[in-house]
C-alpha cells in the first residue's frame, strides 16, 4: 500500500506557495505517483488517499478500539 497525504501543515504551505488549494496540489500529486510506479517497475495493491472515504472510516475505528481496549485492562 502507498499514497498520499493530503492533510497538515507542509502539504498547506506547498499548495500556497504555488497558489493553488491543498487538493489540488494533492490530486495533481496522486496522479504524478501513481503514473511513476511504473516507470520504477513496481506496483502496490491499494493506492489510498487521506481524503478517501475507506481511509477516513478506518481512521475513525482507531479512537474506539483503543476505547475498547483499556475498558478490557
Amino acid at each position: 500500500m502507498t499514497g498520499t497525504d493530503e492533510h497538515g501543515e507542509p502539504v498547506a504551505d506547498a499548495a500556497q506557495a504555488e497558489g493553488i488549494d491543498p487538493q489540488e496540489l494533492a490530486d495533481r500529486n496522486a496522479e504524478r505517483f501513481k503514473a511513476l510506479m511504473p516507470l520504477l517497475g513496481v506496483s502496490n495493491d491499494f493506492f489510498i488517499r487521506t481524503t478517501d472515504p475507506e481511509h477516513e472510516r478506518r481512521v475513525q475505528e482507531v479512537p474506539s478500539a483503543r476505547a475498547r481496549q483499556r475498558l478490557h485492562v
